[in-house]
């Protein structure tokens, strides 16, 4: 019998996004947020998307991560397992949320390279919640408008 496993998406898997069709299989609870500031978002050159930025998780840091919380089966969780190259890329660990609860997250292993200069910061600080988040959307518009121009 399959379990069912508590997932924080803080990037490109968040709805409206390039890779959100991978969470297909997954069903969608809330929008939520670490309890701790104990993170750092970063971001770094796309090798899967060229022309792309792409966020990554890294713990010990001093933010607030927000993003969004989902319910896999344990077949979905082994796609996004895949998909994030856990073990070399990524490794999945419990992260607290804000409401007390765990979830599993996806964190940064490996080193990555600098985005170019002056490519902009999507990373994005809201004071109002104290926490960061990753603006999918504008990386997405200026990955097009890059592409169109290259």
């Amino acid at each position: 019998m399959s379990q069912h496993h508590r997932v924080f998406i803080y990037g490109t898997l968040m709805n409206g996004l390039r890779n959100h069709h991978k969470m297909a299989c997954a069903k969608f609870l809330s929008t939520s947020k670490t309890m701790l500031p104990s993170y750092t978002l970063l971001q770094f050159p796309s090798q899967s998307s060229p022309g792309h930025v792409t966020p990554g998780l890294k713990k010990h840091g001093n933010d607030c991560i927000s993003g969004e919380l989902y319910l896999l089966d344990d077949e979905c969780l082994a796609i996004l397992d895949d998909f994030e190259d856990v073990g070399r890329e990524y490794e999945r660990s419990r992260i607290m949320l804000h409401d007390n609860s765990y979830a599993w997250a996806y964190f940064l292993l490996a080193e990555k390279p600098q985005c170019a200069e002056g490519t902009p910061s999507f990373i994005v600080r809201d004071e109002a919640t104290q926490s960061v988040s990753w603006d999918g959307h504008a990386e997405e518009a200026y990955a097009r408008k890059a592409l169109k121009a290259a």
